[in-house]
């Protein structure tokens, strides 16, 4: 079935529209003041020692590619003193575990799985007959009340357990997504007819809006929880608006995005992180919460956008030869920002990205000479490339 032109045109410029509003309201939530002491999690100690902030800070430089590892070892023998080392060893040794596992404890343990023996089938019995029970309460009634009791857990966590809060919010609002999920199971006609209703509109596609409130939904509780999980999450519901996802089985990463929305995937990325640099340098506490999201996620989806609309084999090559000279602009800048804006972690990745870029277009005009003069090629960028990473790896940098 083909659209009329006019019709394609009106879903273009619908979804550049859609990107646009999308990118501000993106914008928007970057300047939702946060609270800081709602997670436990990022609260600053204090009482750290000279010595260990000295062993952070060489720790830092190591990871960040100013210092190699013999220069680090040597940074610490000569800075911190050996009285301080064998303290910070001690103190990296002792585990949250201390005054759990013993032997008193591993005896209890041990007798209460010998009384859920002794009383399994009274425990099958309770468990048997309060599911029959709330099998006979309707669905909608355990869904509001899932809906309710979640709602509480994000508004105001400290209610339930103070000391708990943020993890309590983090339960609840996943919770409301799966109680989300059982609805669309338990009444799928209800979900039928929305889908139904969205697709008269024609212009957006259904994943775009999901996304967007996916995105909106965790936007706001990464402002209001300085959260780095929700902030990841957000950039997530922003990378589905363009439909570009990704799930892990194991052994296996699936990069995966709609064949027509490359363009987007590219542009759309482009445009969040033209949005979130100028905010990252000027005022970082604004974005902490998102770094993680924007920065890994949101780059290496619009990088994987990048080297599937650049690939030679892919489609059209004028189009191909297009998105290659972006990729280009696009790795010079990624250069610029590396060393005149500390932006080491995109342009890492769009390093990586660009010499996969590079060996496919080695391939692509080596093997139309033939076999022989495309493995020579491809064999030489092989080990030419081997031999980079052993001279420059630690300029590559993967880490905040």
């Amino acid at each position: 079935m083909t659209r009329h032109p006019r019709s394609m045109c009106r879903i273009y410029h619908a979804t550049i529209l859609f990107t646009l509003t999308s990118a501000s309201i993106f914008l928007f939530l970057l300047l939702i003041p946060t609270t800081h002491a709602s997670n436990p999690a990022q609260t600053v100690d204090e009482n750290k020692s000279l010595a260990t902030i000295k062993l952070e800070l060489i720790t830092k430089l190591e990871g960040d590619g100013y210092l190699d590892a013999n220069q680090a070892a040597e940074a610490i023998v000569k800075y911190i003193a050996s009285e301080d080392r064998k303290i910070i060893v001690q103190a990296t040794k002792h585990s949250a575990w201390n005054g759990y596992i013993s032997w008193i404890n591993f005896f209890k343990v041990i007798a209460v799985l010998f009384f859920l023996v002794a009383f399994s089938g009274f425990i099958s019995v309770i468990i048997s007959s309060t599911w029959h029970l709330l099998r006979k309460i309707p669905p909608f009634v355990l869904q509001g009340l899932g809906f309710v009791i979640c709602g509480v857990g994000l508004v105001v966590p400290q209610w339930i357990s103070a000391k708990q809060s943020f993890y309590i919010a983090v339960f609840c609002a996943f919770g409301n997504w799966m109680i989300l999920g059982w609805v669309s199971r338990a009444y799928p006609q209800l979900a039928r007819e929305l889908k139904k209703i969205w697709a008269k509109l024609k212009y957006i596609p259904f994943y775009s809006v999901v996304g967007f409130l996916v995105m909106i939904y965790f936007g706001v509780l990464a402002r209001r929880y300085d959260s780095s999980l929700f902030g990841f999450f957000s950039a997530v519901g922003l990378s589905a608006m363009f439909s570009f996802s990704l799930y892990y089985t194991p052994g296996t990463l699936y990069l995966m995005m709609e064949k027509e929305m490359v363009d987007h995937v590219i542009f759309g990325h482009l445009l969040a992180l033209a949005c979130y640099i100028p905010l990252y340098k000027l005022m970082p506490e604004l974005t902490e919460p998102f770094d993680i999201g924007i920065q890994y996620y949101c780059t290496i989806a619009m990088s994987t956008g990048l080297l599937i609309a650049a690939s030679p084999f892919m489609g059209k090559l004028s189009m191909a030869i297009d998105r290659a000279l972006l990729f280009v602009l696009l790795f010079f800048l990624a250069g610029y920002g590396y060393f005149f804006f500390n932006l080491k972690v995109i342009s890492s990745i769009i390093l990586s990205y660009f010499l996969l870029f590079v060996l496919e277009w080695i391939a692509y005009w080596g093997y139309r000479g033939g076999l022989i003069s495309g493995s020579i090629l491809v064999g030489v960028s092989l080990y030419g490339l081997a031999m980079f990473m052993e001279r420059f790896s630690s300029y590559i940098v993967f880490r905040l």
